[in-house]
């Protein structure tokens, strides 16, 4: 699947498989060839081509809960957090909240 797509992030394809199924990724990969043959599909900016991968996200996302696309893309957001933090310079002990202390 990621060779069809040119897809480097195994990852996520392997989260997609897991929330929708092989039929269901099967279908979606004859709709991505679809839109190609027709002509690709432009980003929201109309400024260049999606690339296959993202064409398949894209379909994916309108054809899934919005549950599913979170469990989908959690380890992203994650990622992308822990990366904005990393190269914000704030040291992460500002960033994390205090411990709860019970009260007694």
């Amino acid at each position: 699947m990621c060779q069809k797509l040119n897809e480097p992030k195994q990852h996520l394809m392997r989260k997609v498989l897991q929330q929708t199924g092989k039929v269901f990724v099967l279908d979606l990969l004859q709709q991505t060839e679809k839109v190609e043959e027709e002509g690709g599909q432009f980003v929201a900016d109309g400024t260049r081509r999606r690339t296959k991968g993202g064409v398949f996200l894209n379909l994916l996302k309108s054809q899934v809960t919005k549950e599913q696309w979170d469990t989908i893309f959690e380890d992203e957001k994650e990622a992308q957090v822990s990366h904005a933090l990393s190269s914000s310079g704030i040291p992460v002990r500002f960033l994390t909240p205090p411990p709860s202390f019970p009260f007694v």
